[in-house]
């Protein structure tokens, strides 16, 4: 198992943030209501977010917003980075032209896991384990505490990633395993601008 560094630790800290934020307060309602091929995007909290955008609405002939940004169609859906600043809000139109997106984060895969580099610095490893046990139960029939010490219990699964595919805003990535007879499959998005998406 391998530990990572503070820099990963706080990209994959803001990641798990953005998912959380996405999820609560950018579900966007409000898309029907506004002008076709335009959107947006409203930020009521007192600090700036910088995170990726779902659309729930596909757009064949869209390849970047008018600030410039890369989209990416996924399935039915349009994914983008956005930047909005403190209690604001930015407006946003489609666009046919292409658009650029800063690579700040890549991943190799290595042994059992990925590899992570950040700024062109290599930021750690990650690696996954599975852990089934039954649960534990005092003489009196009562179920005792489920503590355990998991890091020192882990084993990294047989896991070898693969990329299974690359757009302008993430790649994707996937890998199966199995272990005490469960498969367990793995897949990722890894957006360029420094996001992961289990």
């Amino acid at each position: 198992m391998h530990n990572l560094n503070a820099a990963a630790i706080r990209k994959l800290t803001g990641f798990i943030f953005a998912v959380l934020f996405s999820v609560a307060f950018l579900q966007l309602p409000c898309w029907a209501a506004e002008t076709e091929g335009s959107i947006r995007l409203v930020n009521h909290q007192d600090y700036a977010i910088h995170l990726p955008v779902t659309i729930r609405q596909a757009f064949s002939s869209v390849a970047s917003l008018s600030d410039g940004e890369p989209v990416q169609q996924d399935g039915s859906n349009t994914v983008f980075i956005t930047d909005i600043p403190a209690n604001g809000q930015k407006e946003l139109s489609f666009q046919a032209t292409t658009g650029n997106s800063p690579k700040l984060i890549s991943i190799a895969a290595v042994t059992n896991g990925i590899e992570l580099t950040v700024a062109g610095k290599k930021a750690g490893q990650l690696t996954w384990d599975l852990i089934i046990g039954p649960k534990k139960k005092r003489e009196d029939g009562d179920i005792v505490s489920t503590k355990e010490d998991y890091a020192k219990a882990f084993q990294a699964l047989n896991l070898s990633f693969a990329k299974t595919g690359s757009g302008a805003v993430f790649d994707t990535w996937k890998a199966t395993g199995n272990k005490s007879g469960l498969g367990v499959s793995v897949e990722m998005k890894l957006y360029h601008e420094g996001f992961i998406d289990f």
